[in-house]
């Protein structure tokens, strides 16, 4: 990250190729999980893996009932929010993913909510909308909550996703509310930001964080 222009540089690279085999030893594995568990199906897919995969293995593993949270992009997603499986318990998608499965731009808060409702009236009991700078839409039958993050100096962007996924699965352990969750999750994002590499920040942080989270509930029609 250049800490005078603010810019951050990513590099992704693919992954190793999957064989089908490595598909069906992964998906044993997964049946082994106990009913109702919590699965997290995030990321890209690797050099190997069709398109579909994620939905494929929610179709397997419906059975088992598992709270499914889903963060990826691009045809993924697409398979998953267009297919006939049983849609995810949760879905984590940023503002650019969201317009770009709904082919349209979303310039007003009120545009992304109700994106955002389709998807939970459809059977998706939440769907979390990362809106950068400027926090996330926290959509579920409880309503629609939008989560502000405190201004802190951010020294690296990578993995802030995938800290907010780690909160939302620590707040659905813990049976926490709407508001509740939004304040966790967002706490774990901006955390996050606050270190460079591996590091996580401490509990103490992230419940201190979690106290400057600012919300507000937006009404719905």
């Amino acid at each position: 990250m250049n800490k005078q222009s603010g810019e951050t540089t990513d590099l992704n690279m693919s992954g190793q190729n999957i064989s089908e085999a490595n598909l069906d030893e992964l998906l044993k594995r997964l049946s082994e999980l106990e009913n109702g568990s919590i699965l997290v199906l995030s990321g890209s897919l690797p050099t190997g893996c069709p398109d579909d995969f994620y939905t494929h293995l929610m179709q397997e593993l419906a059975y088992k009932n598992l709270r499914i949270i889903v963060d990826t992009s691009g045809p993924a997603l697409t398979s998953i929010l267009t297919s006939n499986a049983p849609p995810p318990f949760m879905i984590k998608p940023n503002l650019h993913e969201l317009q770009t499965f709904v082919g349209e731009d979303l310039k007003e808060t009120s545009d992304i909510m109700n994106a955002a409702q389709k998807l939970n009236h459809s059977g998706i009991e939440n769907v979390i909308v990362s809106l950068g700078a400027d926090g996330s839409l926290f959509v579920s039958h409880e309503g629609v909550l939008h989560a502000r993050p405190p201004k802190i100096a951010s020294n690296s962007s990578v993995g802030a996703g995938d800290a907010m996924v780690a909160g939302l699965v620590a707040a659905v352990l813990d049976g926490l509310d709407l508001e509740a969750t939004a304040k966790l999750a967002t706490a774990f994002a901006v955390g996050k930001l606050g270190l460079h590499g591996p590091n996580l920040p401490s509990r103490e942080t992230i419940n201190s964080l979690a106290k400057s989270v600012t919300t507000s509930h937006i009404k719905t029609n």
